[in-house]
């Protein structure tokens, strides 16, 4: 159900690219997951090592720049991240909006689901009783038809 959803598909769109995307201020080679070795195709959720020599490269000899590339304030992917999911999950974010949609639109069906269900309760009623009015009308019918072929005949 959660494939076809257009704010679970958005989420994860929005989260690739978080990671993908260059982080601003940082100097070229070092602004992004790609620049470790970490490389996403984009269509999907998988993140593959690519060349992990460049993370250790870096971790050797630029400690501080890659500290900077997670932590650098309301740029950093860390703080990208915490500020997107703050927005998505925090206690007016997208998401709880849109489960308090889902759940409204739950509780709208099974409303509509009792009402048709005494409906259809109401309808069965209606006709058992006209066929039992029906049934009484037809044997009282047979009782003055054989009557009359009694008297008649």
């Amino acid at each position: 159900m959660l494939a076809q959803d257009s704010e679970t598909n958005d989420i994860n769109s929005s989260l690739r690219s978080l990671f993908t995307s260059d982080v601003s201020g940082m100097a070229a080679g070092l602004n992004r997951l790609d620049d470790l070795g970490f490389s996403s195709n984009g269509n999907d959720d998988a993140l593959a090592t690519t060349e992990l020599s460049n993370l250790d490269d870096l971790l050797a000899t630029n400690l501080n720049g890659l500290k900077t590339l997670f932590t650098k304030t309301d740029a950093g992917l860390a703080a990208r991240v915490n500020s997107y999911l703050e927005n998505v999950v925090g206690d007016d974010g997208s998401l709880i909006k849109h489960q308090d949609s889902l759940t409204e639109q739950s509780t709208n069906l099974d409303k509509q689901i009792e009402d048709q269900e005494r409906w259809v309760q109401a309808n069965r009623q209606r006709m058992v009783d006209s066929f039992v009015a029906m049934e009484t009308a037809q044997a009282k019918i047979n009782q003055q038809l054989q009557y009359l072929s009694q008297n008649f005949s």
